[in-house]
């Protein structure tokens, strides 16, 4: 008879401004728990042109998030850890997500991206495209819709020199 996995699965919420190291930090976090990685950016670019992205991101994003929160709900029934890399800008946000999968389902633990605004403005300026230009353009903006994390929430602060451990 095979061991049955009584560990509860963990849904790791990645939260940051853009180019906060947000995509770089969970690629290596998934490496390292071998936790599935979604990533909204990434199913826009495989799931829709580029001219229906620019034409109407705002659409498209929600189309991905939807499919994620799919993808993560069947990964976690399985008892398999997730990693959402979504954003979270907002405590509402985070709150949902750990309202949707905590107790009895998973555990959520929150990585907040700690990147000083001078790095993560000159990591903007070296992308491209058009996602890249908007976030230039609207970073003050961007900076005011952002909530990072508050005490309570418990999150991980994350330097941009930190690397996951295993």
């Amino acid at each position: 008879m095979e061991p049955v996995d009584t560990r509860q699965p963990t849904v790791y919420l990645m939260t940051g401004l853009p180019a906060s190291g947000k995509t770089t930090y969970a690629a290596a976090l998934a490496q390292a728990t071998g936790a599935l990685r979604l990533n909204a950016d990434e199913y826009v670019a495989a799931h829709f042109t580029a001219e229906e992205s620019h034409a109407d991101w705002d659409t498209c994003f929600a189309a991905a998030a939807e499919a994620i929160w799919a993808i993560a709900d069947a990964q976690i029934a399985a008892g398999k850890d997730v990693i959402l890399d979504i954003g979270f800008w907002t405590r509402e946000n985070r709150d949902a997500a750990k309202a949707r999968f905590t107790q009895p389902q998973a555990r959520c633990v929150i990585y907040y991206m700690d990147t000083p605004e001078a790095e993560i403005l000159a990591r903007l300026e070296k992308r491209t495209g058009e996602i890249a230009r908007r976030n230039v353009q609207n970073f003050e903006n961007l900076k005011k819709i952002f909530q990072p994390p508050e005490k309570d929430e418990n999150a991980l602060y994350i330097k941009p020199s930190d690397k996951p451990a295993g």
